[in-house]
């Protein structure tokens, strides 16, 4: 796949096939002439020169407005899949040959293609993490000539970091550079060179790296001439970034996505139909208030559901108050009521003083189960409120002859549920006396506010609607029989109301796709419930987090990433109006670990893509993946704060002392060490011997193995031997001594160590 052809420091040049990325070919192609005399067509570049107050000898430097020649190249990737698909399969090949441990493949959205035209282009001396580019320091850097560089062509680079020490890297087509741009200072010289040189070069960042980047404050690419029409790009996935998979195909990966705006967590969907419809209702000098186009909305929902009356009002707080009126509860009745829900349930109980009785969720669905039912259930309970919330349910039906048996009311909280049935049979919000509904914006249809209640049995119906037109007897007349209030609905909101109505179909089909794409994508990286059945649809797509810690990072972390999410509804008995001591574990743990995504009819597909693909990418960065390797003579520095920083008794030595061990140790052995997230967190060290014993075989010693304090546990220290023990098996070493001191006993075997017996010298 690749092949190292040199070394300078920090900098490596390797070959690959170039019959499999012609590169050289596609650029001929779009440019219809020989990259080797492209620069005699660069006549434009002259008058963008003295535009700028440029002398023509003078140089053009970094920051400088595009040529033609450069726009042609974006303008064509984005519409000849050629190149893109060639660079995506050099990424792939490059995670694959560098990085193969990693999952995620986070890389530059377009590489920058570089024309250094005669006389011209001197880059000055600069990192690409200073203000010239401002890049993250964890990206790594590649560079892909199409023509040769050398002499003022090449690129000139310290070998490591702040040596200065700046060497030629001659490199020609079939060569790919892999530097350290970011930490080392590079340059380019004026051409001088009787041809242009031709390369592009790009950046990639491992997720070890990102992460801890985007937790700061992100940066953005080095600014623009305010007439290039350029502008700088956050440099995150979405904007500077694309992020792809492992096991995704080239097909998948060359879906690049940007993403502009925020994504909201949930958006109102109303188009020009309402729009049209309102204004034809208003044209007509119609009432506004509450009249022929609310009856028709009730009797549309009513054929809907399969129910014999609904009443609309204001809200679905509204309905809940309006239901409970309606049954003639006596003050200090008890109601029991989930702990979890919208607290605008639990209020309505309290404002007509009544004592809700909060009991937790099940665990499987977070609504009411029967056995918690039963173990709350008093003389005093007269009703039960049952939510079905995010459209789940457990023990529905039991629940039902529960209510029938003891002879209490079942009123249905179905705010979120309208369309969504019970295991694809009968609609939820038609199982118990009175159901309650809500058109809030955030609902699957909405007129912004407003809400409605159902019930199939007549008398209440007719309360019902008593009570939310002042107590009339009769609309138009007043005769007023019982208490009632205002909380009519108006006839311009049934009128959008009967739009979304015709959409809901389509609606809950789409709801249902959006759910299973979330659980498809994230359900083995994340807490998810399963759909309850085929076609089953959520209000909200719903993820739980392992903690709140988690969530709150999720949650800041897509918020980077330009994703609104919103968490899971609070525990009501831990509000101040309702607070006790009780500790429910099902409504702790919903309340406190669960999170909202985005979540709308209008959301796309690649939308959704890259919402999964930001959260995957959070998660993975959060896994403690332990990696393993020898140490470098570059990580000297590395080596002399490793050598005290893991030791439990410290060692007093200057930095010489630490540099001459680090030397014999290198000289006679090696030093393997661990790595989590781009940090040491252990290390062993391999000493050899030659020992004229036995045909002279080699004996290697193994000793110094420490771990960090917080890594414990984790069979560091075992893996790190096994390690060890593997590269002296590669060197045909049979004879292998672990020393331990005794005192450490109790450390190794917390660093994961299988002891039989500890001694200065344990033979392995």
């Amino acid at each position: 796949m690749f092949v190292k052809s040199s070394s300078q420091g920090q900098h490596t040049t390797y070959t690959y096939d170039t019959s499999k990325y012609n590169f050289r070919s596609y650029l001929q192609e779009i440019y219809n002439h020989d990259v080797d005399t492209i620069h005699d067509i660069c006549e434009d570049l002259k008058s963008k020169r003295h535009e700028l107050g440029y002398d023509y000898d003078g140089p053009i430097e970094l920051t400088d407005v595009e040529t033609d020649l450069h726009k042609k190249f974006y303008t064509n990737i984005k519409s000849n899949n050629t190149f893109k698909k060639m660079y995506c399969e050099l990424i792939k090949d490059i995670y694959s040959f560098f990085y193969n441990d990693e999952t995620a493949i986070i890389y530059q959205s377009f590489p920058s293609i570089r024309f250094q035209f005669k006389d011209s282009l001197a880059v000055p001396p600069h990192k690409d993490s200073d203000s010239l580019a401002s890049h993250p320091i964890g990206e790594e850097n590649f560079l892909v000539p199409i023509t040769k560089m050398e002499n003022t062509t090449a690129l000139y680079i310290e070998t490591e970091p702040d040596k200065e020490d700046f060497q030629e890297i001659k490199l020609s087509f079939g060569d790919v550079l892999k530097f350290n741009g970011n930490m080392c200072t590079h340059m380019n010289k004026k051409n001088i060179e009787d041809y242009i040189r031709i390369s592009f070069d790009f950046r990639i960042i491992r997720l070890i790296n990102y992460y801890p980047y985007v937790q700061n404050k992100i940066t953005y690419t080095n600014p623009r001439d305010a007439n290039s029409g350029r502008v700088p790009s956050s440099l995150t996935i979405g904007a500077y970034y694309q992020i792809t998979f492992k096991d995704d195909s080239i097909d998948k990966m060359m879906e690049w996505y940007k993403q502009d705006d925020l994504l909201m967590q949930h958006r109102p969907t109303f188009d020009m139909c309402e729009a049209e419809k309102c204004y034809e209702y208003m044209k007509e000098d119609n009432f506004v208030t509450e009249h022929k186009k609310t009856k028709e909305l009730e009797t549309m929902i009513c054929e809907y559901l399969n129910v014999k009356n609904c009443i609309m009002t204001t809200s679905c707080t509204s309905a809940l108050i309006i239901s409970l009126m309606a049954l003639d509860l006596k003050n200090g009745d008890e109601i029991i009521v989930p702990n979890y829900t919208m607290i605008a349930t639990v209020n309505a109980i309290k404002s007509l003083g009544l004592t809700p009785v909060l009991v937790d969720v099940n665990k499987n669905t977070y609504s009411l189960d029967l056995d918690t039912i039963k173990s709350h259930f008093t003389r005093k309970t007269s009703a039960i409120i049952h939510v079905s919330i995010n459209n789940r349910y457990y023990d529905l039906n039991d629940i039902v002859m529960f209510c029938k048996e003891k002879g209490i009311y079942l009123i249905e909280d179905a705010a979120q549920s309208m369309g969504c049935k019970m295991n694809g049979e009968k609609y939820l919000g038609t199982y118990g006396d009175i159901a309650c509904f809500s058109l809030s914006t955030p609902k699957i249809i909405s007129s912004g506010q407003g809400g409605y209640m159902v019930t199939n049995n007549d008398d209440i119906a007719l309360k019902l609607n008593q009570i939310k037109n002042f107590g009339r007897k009769e609309s138009g007349k007043d005769i007023f029989e019982i208490f009632g209030i205002n909380q009519k609905y108006t006839d311009i909101q049934a009128v959008i109301t009967i739009e979304q109505m015709k959409k809901l179909n389509s609606r809950t089909i789409r709801m249902s796709e959006i759910y299973n794409y979330y659980y498809t994508q994230l359900k083995d990286y994340i807490k998810m419930i399963p759909p309850l059945y085929e076609g089953w649809f959520p209000w909200f797509v719903d993820i739980y987090c392992p903690s709140t810690s988690f969530r709150e990072e999720l949650m800041k972390y897509l918020k980077t990433h330009k994703i609104q999410t919103r968490p899971t509804y609070v525990e009501i008995n831990k509000t101040n109006m309702y607070f006790d001591e009780s500790n429910m574990k099902n409504t702790y743990d919903v309340s406190t670990k669960g999170l909202y995504l985005p979540c709308y009819v209008t959301l796309t597909d690649k939308e959704l893509n890259y919402i999964c693909n930001v959260i995957k990418s959070f998660i993975l960065s959060r896994k403690e993946i332990v990696t393993y390797r020898k140490l470098e003579l570059s990580d000297k520095k590395n080596y002399l704060q490793l050598m005290n920083n893991f030791r439990p008794t410290k060692l007093d030595m200057d930095d010489n002392e630490y540099e001459d061990i680090f030397n014999h140790i290198t000289k006679n052995g090696t030093i393997i060490v661990a790595e989590m997230n781009g940090q040491l967190i252990g290390s062993i060290t391999v000493l050899i011997e030659q020992k004229f014993i036995h045909n002279s075989s080699k004996y290697a010693h193994i000793e110094d193995v420490f771990v960090s304090e917080h890594i414990r546990n984790k069979k560091v220290g075992k893996n790190l031997v096994e390690k060890s023990i593997d590269f002296c098996r590669q060197q045909d070493i049979m004879k292998i001594s672990l020393n331990c001191a005794q005192d450490l006993s109790k450390f190794y075997s917390v660093c994961g160590f299988e002891q039989r017996q500890i001694n200065m010298s344990m033979l392995v």
